[in-house]
């Protein structure tokens, strides 16, 4: 393929203007791939895993002589089966393959096949647990709000997830351009009192964009905002806030993201900061947070692996990439001095420096990282979560 249709979207995480430059790619052997890059970069295994930028080496046989799609082939207890559009995906084990002898961690080790797995497309979250209800499903996908009652039917498996909700502030806003402003809006919220309802009380409020469940959250990463309200009305006569209402985007396209939503304004409201919330579809409001078209906004951002990918997407100059909120060079420089630095002691210290840097501009707030769940079967045994929340179909059994 040639033209616009063959370039990867992800390009620039790998030709050095976001991240490592691959400068040759060498197949010594046919079981051997060596990529080569222009200069040591610590973080090149885990974007390569990047859950929104994987970079999957294809086999030549997904496609044909002119390079259309047939069908994936790949590694793994499974191979592609069937798919119909709109309705399922089939797998079904595959016969050649070997388990390994270490115990499963992730996606990697031992891991033994089910007679076969049947991925359904069902849209409607009502029709989801009524399946589950009904036995035509053993697994779903769950929110707060599609989570069934409990019974011995099913178990609900609770996923500590990655996903950072935040609430967005816009600094080059006149009313956001100071971070008295920005620090009066984070002290008239109560934090854990939101994290703690928002999700069911499966989730603490977390300050940093270091998620709770990453190796190197820590007591630095705990120091967050307590609720002041005398602190924060200082703060706003410093910042010459003089009731002007402040607009905060929001979509009902996902649940919980709305619900921060409202209980950030009624928040803002209760403390002398004017708010009003504004409704958009999500891709509308997609494309405001990639052009930087917003004063406040309710957004989550996906999974990282590693604490640097999302400190990389956060981090910025606004003026060349208006999705970035934090522009900082003392941030960057810090960022730029890890990004090469495989010692984990180093890394932890520069990550406590940047919440500590965070804490002090408030370019944006964390509330909590997004717990998941899914709804299972009792006929299914075996089956066990994970921070990617990702479904993962083997070593797992059925009756």
């Amino acid at each position: 393929m040639t033209g616009p249709a063959s370039e990867y979207a992800c390009k620039n995480l790998y030709d050095g203007s976001k991240g490592a430059k691959v400068v040759a790619v060498e197949t010594p052997d046919p079981s051997t791939v060596v990529m080569r890059l222009a200069e040591p970069y610590a973080l090149f295994l885990d974007q390569m895993a990047s859950v929104q930028c994987p970079m999957a080496v294809l086999s030549p046989s997904s496609v044909d002589g002119e390079g259309k799609w047939i069908q994936p082939v790949g590694t793994g207890p499974y191979v592609f089966a069937d798919w119909k559009k709109e309705q399922y995906v089939e797998l079904r084990p595959y016969a050649a393959y070997q388990p390994r002898e270490e115990a499963p961690s992730g996606m990697a080790g031992r891991k033994q096949a089910l007679a076969g797995v049947r991925f359904v497309v069902i849209p409607d979250a009502a029709a989801q647990k009524a399946a589950l209800m009904a036995g035509q499903v053993d697994a779903y996908n769950a929110d707060e709000d599609n989570l069934p009652a409990r019974d011995p039917r099913w178990s609900i498996v609770t996923e500590q997830g990655l996903d950072t909700v935040t609430l967005l502030m816009q600094t080059r806003a006149p009313l956001l351009a100071k971070p008295e402003m920005r620090r009066a809006i984070a002290l008239a919220l109560d934090f854990p009192a939101i994290a703690r309802a928002l999700s069911n009380g499966n989730a603490p409020y977390n300050p940093s964009l270091v998620p709770t469940s990453s190796t190197y959250y820590g007591a630095a990463e705990r120091a967050g905002y307590e609720k002041n309200l005398d602190e924060a009305r200082k703060l706003l006569q410093a910042a010459g806030y003089h009731g002007e209402t402040l607009k905060l985007q929001t979509s009902k396209r996902y649940p919980y993201l709305y619900r921060v939503a409202v209980v950030t304004q009624q928040l803002l409201n209760k403390a002398g900061i004017k708010s009003e919330l504004e409704m958009l579809e999500w891709g509308a409001q997609v494309s405001n947070f990639r052009e930087g078209r917003f004063q406040l906004m309710a957004f989550a951002y996906s999974a990282r692996t590693e604490p640097a990918l999302l400190f990389r997407d956060v981090i910025g100059d606004k003026s060349r990439t208006p999705m970035a909120q934090w522009e900082s060079p003392d941030a960057a420089a810090i960022l730029d001095g890890i990004e090469a630095e495989p010692d984990p002691a180093r890394r932890q210290q520069a990550f406590d420096r940047l919440h500590a840097l965070m804490l002090r501009d408030a370019p944006l707030l964390m509330y909590y990282n997004k717990p998941g769940y899914v709804v299972v079967s009792s006929k299914l045994h075996g089956y066990t979560g994970w921070p990617l929340r990702k479904p993962r179909f083997f070593n797992v059994t059925k009756n």
